[in-house]
């Protein structure tokens, strides 16, 4: 700490990755002439030791890494040698276990004694099978000849070697011939003839189930010895075979065991190469600091800053205005393709809901003398020498200030001593009985437009004692079919009505974009006046007023002028008037659309 004058330390905490992306971007490797094979490292960094040490571990660490490296190839062949020494150590004992197994598995104890014993095992099994096939013919026959059902005696020891069939084919020789001799006295037709009939068929068929039942334990038992005697002789054929294998199994052997030998020679060679391993480089000279700092460079810094600083907020305003496709001022309509009049530019101010009503005729406000401009101006559009006008006040877009607008317009005409009727004829989101603090769903336009025999007149509202001409009529409750009641013709009646008792009948409608039916009405008026604003309306928009301008006479009002943007630009306008004072403002006015909590 102390070494530095009482300042302190700085600690830059980073990770390995980046420390060693810096360190990679640092250090520089060139050779010393063309066909050298001197290499030289350098390292441009602001301490000089920290560069050395970087270098000088840089050149340890390669010749370390050399040494590992030939070291990793002795290693590999002792770990190799490691690995098939074990597997010979098993296949070895693997051999040995086959071996054993294969003596035990096959009963090979001596070859030439297995072989005397299996030729004699053969001829006996062979021996039993034919006495076998004897009484398997044996009782054949003697099976055909009880299914003749005949009353003949039957031949005994005949070669059955079944005790229980011996004794039954006595019986039934017995009872066959008692049957005989009583026969002969007393005829077929006795009842112990018949009796004995009886018997002889159930000796009979005793007789043939156990002779069936010995047939199947005959066949059984040779099936048995079949198998056992092609097994005899299969192994006296498999000895030299066995023999073969046996001898197979001991030159396994013999070739594991030399192999196992050489391996264990090359383990102890790889052990000591690598206990001698050498270094591959040599260090000509280890890492010298120059006196000559390399940089910064104080003049390339000062003319790339300076270029910066003025670049920068040029770029970014640039592309500010670029994305920007909002009419932002009076220009932006003048530059494009509207061929309409501007009537007005209505500056934004910033005060409350009644604070915008233009209510006194002798006030001297901004708000009022914008109002009045926007009058006389749009008096100049109507050019009529008509005793009544309708002018029709509506925008592209909710939020552009239309209401408000309507509502100015028509108590500036009032100001002049004019009668004036405002009427509410946004039938989807009314506005304007906020403004005069009215209930949204008192009588008004709606039940007229519902019923035509009834008086609007006693619905008008008069709201501003200084300006008793001034008469409103609100919409009304909200109808579900706002389009069809304003086509079914009553709305014509209602204005024709009106021009005969008003001056001026002025109309705030619904926004022309969101829905028809300002379209409706466009045609029962004299003028339009349509509302734009700042940072809301959408230059493209122009072209859609274009369209409606075919329809009637259109003049268009810029509003909220000189309110700050999204990007915290404003444009501003300065306003004089020659009355009994003058003033200069830079206000901006906008109100906007928004959608009743209802």
């Amino acid at each position: 700490y102390s070494s530095y004058n009482g300042s302190g330390y700085k600690l830059v905490f980073s990770t390995t990755k980046i420390v060693v992306s810096q360190l990679k971007k640092q250090i520089v490797l060139s050779k010393v002439g063309k066909e050298s094979d001197i290499i030289s490292l350098q390292m441009n960094n602001e301490s000089s030791e920290y560069s050395e040490l970087v270098l000088n571990a840089l050149i340890d660490a390669f010749n370390n890494d050399g040494v590992s490296d030939r070291q990793m190839i002795h290693k590999r062949t002792i770990d190799f040698v490691n690995e098939r020494y074990l597997l010979l150590s098993n296949e070895l004992d693997s051999i040995e276990i086959q071996k054993q197994l294969y003596k035990l598995n096959n009963n090979l104890i001596d070859i030439t004694a297995n072989s005397s014993l299996s030729l004699e095992l053969s001829s006996k099994s062979n021996q039993q099978l034919l006495d076998l096939e004897n009484q398997i013919s044996i009782a054949k026959l003697l099976d055909k000849s009880f299914k003749n059902n005949n009353y003949d005696l039957l031949p005994a020891n005949i070669g059955i070697n079944n005790s229980k069939i011996n004794f039954l084919i006595t019986d039934f020789n017995t009872i066959i011939l008692k049957r005989k001799n009583l026969i002969t006295s007393a005829g077929l037709n006795n009842p112990s003839v018949i009796q004995l009939d009886r018997a002889i068929n159930d000796n009979r068929a005793n007789i043939i189930s156990t002779v069936s039942n010995y047939l199947k334990q005959l066949r059984q038992t040779k099936r048995q010895l079949t198998l056992q005697s092609k097994k005899l002789n299969q192994d006296v054929s498999n000895l030299p075979e066995k023999e073969k294998i046996l001898r197979a199994i001991e030159r396994n052997q013999l070739i594991k065991e030399s192999l196992y030998l050489f391996l264990l020679q090359k383990r102890e060679e790889a052990e000591v190469s690598f206990a001698v391993t050498e270094p591959t480089i040599k260090v000509i000279e280890y890492a010298l600091t120059s006196n000559t700092p390399i940089s910064p460079n104080n003049k390339i810094i000062l003319l790339g800053a300076l270029l910066l600083a003025l670049l920068i907020p040029f770029v970014i305003i640039y592309v500010i205005l670029f994305l920007n496709t909002k009419i932002q001022s009076r220009e932006d309509i003048d530059v494009s393709n509207f061929k309409g009049t501007v009537l007005a530019e209505i500056p934004f101010f910033d005060l409350d809901e009644k604070g915008k009503v233009f209510s006194n005729p002798s006030d001297r406000s901004i708000v009022s003398e914008s109002f009045r401009m926007l009058m006389s101006n749009t008096r100049y559009l109507l050019n009529s020498e008509k005793d009544s006008s309708v002018i029709l006040v509506t925008s592209s877009i909710k939020g552009e200030g239309k209401t408000l607008t309507a509502l100015n317009l028509s108590l500036a005409f009032a100001s002049l001593d004019k009668k004036v009727l405002l009427i509410g004829c946004d039938l989807r989101n009314p506005q304007l009985h906020k403004y005069v603090d009215e209930e949204k769903d008192q009588k008004g336009l709606v039940n007229f437009l519902v019923d035509n025999k009834l008086k609007w007149s006693d619905w008008t509202l008069k709201k501003f004692n200084k300006l008793p001409n001034h008469d409103i009529i609100l919409c009304g409750s909200l109808p579900p079919n706002p389009l069809n009641l304003i086509n079914n013709g009553n709305l014509d009646i209602l204005i024709d009505q009106a021009k005969k008792q008003y001056d001026y009948v002025i109309i705030d409608t619904a926004p022309t974009l969101l829905v028809a039916d300002t379209k409706s009405i466009l045609k029962l008026c004299d003028a339009a006046v349509y509302l734009t604003r700042c940072n809301v309306t959408d230059k493209e928009i122009l072209n859609h007023i274009n369209e409606s301008a075919k329809e009637t006479n259109i003049g268009l009002v810029l509003n909220g002028v000189g309110e700050k943007n999204e990007y915290g630009y404003s444009y501003g306008y300065k306003y004089g008037y020659g009355y009994k004072y003058k003033y200069s403002y830079n206000y901006g006015y906008g109100y906007g659309y928004n959608e009743d909590k209802e």
